[in-house]
């Protein structure tokens, strides 16, 4: 399997669990396996398991009753997604799903942004975009990166499309990273963000959704050259049982 970075026995096990429990085959108040049984299936080592089960109820996606077995949390989906690692930008397909789902909302809020965004708003994003422009730091300009991209949506005043987008933060955070670590790729975001702004500033919706297309599909580019370039890595020995449901 193509993979942007390994990723320890540990955290596949609690990628494992949360994911069972976003897709419902994991219910609150279901009991997970005993210790035995629960390694035996996911193919690790029982302290790996332990301390996947500690990093859980850290969480507060499980809770461990003494006696009684480790239960799963009454936990909202969005606060799950929230949690959820990059360990979902691990394949190729998963990073070319997580593109395509920004396409449709990117494009859209940088449209609505357009027509939508107040006076004060549109300062507000020129401001970021001039701290990306003149921002040093890498591990910041990665923060200013993706506050952009919160900035459209929240000026766009759809809760709904914020609200996705704001779920999925993490995840863009982690692609945002991946991308940077291309030397230009600190370059191209101000490029493409730049077109974004002049097409807001000017009011011109269609304009700012090619922009935004255009910005993704660059990034999406970006990630598969990564991901070529990474393709003759061994990759890590996957989870044993994958068939199996705990």
């Amino acid at each position: 399997m193509v993979r942007l970075r390994r990723v320890s026995a540990c955290e596949s096990v609690v990628e494992h669990i949360k994911e069972q429990i976003i897709n419902g085959k994991l219910k609150p108040g279901d009991r997970l396996p005993s210790e035995q049984r629960l390694s035996e299936l996911l193919g690790v080592s029982r302290g790996t398991l332990r301390e996947a089960i500690k990093k859980l109820q850290l969480m507060g996606v499980v809770a461990v009753r003494q006696g009684e077995g480790t239960f799963v949390t009454k936990v909202s989906p969005g606060e799950m997604m929230r949690t959820l690692s990059p360990m979902l930008l691990m394949d190729h397909t998963s990073i070319l799903e997580l593109i395509e789902a920004r396409k449709i909302i990117e494009a859209e809020t940088a449209y609505l942004c357009c027509l939508r965004a107040s006076p004060v708003e549109i300062e507000e994003i020129e401001a970021n975009l001039q701290a990306m422009i003149e921002c040093s730091s890498l591990e910041h300009f990665d923060e200013l990166d993706i506050e952009f991209h919160m900035r459209l949506a929240k000026a766009a005043k759809n809760r709904v499309l914020f609200r996705i987008l704001e779920t999925l933060r993490d995840l863009l955070f982690a692609q945002i990273r991946e991308v940077l670590k291309d030397p230009e790729g600190a370059a191209r975001a101000c490029k493409y963000h730049r077109l974004i702004f002049s097409a807001l500033e000017g009011r011109d919706p269609e304009l700012a959704r090619r922009h935004m297309l255009a910005h993704l599909k660059n990034v999406e580019d970006t990630l598969v050259q990564m991901l070529l370039h990474d393709s003759s890595d061994e990759p890590e020995r996957p989870l044993q049982g994958g068939s199996a449901h705990v």
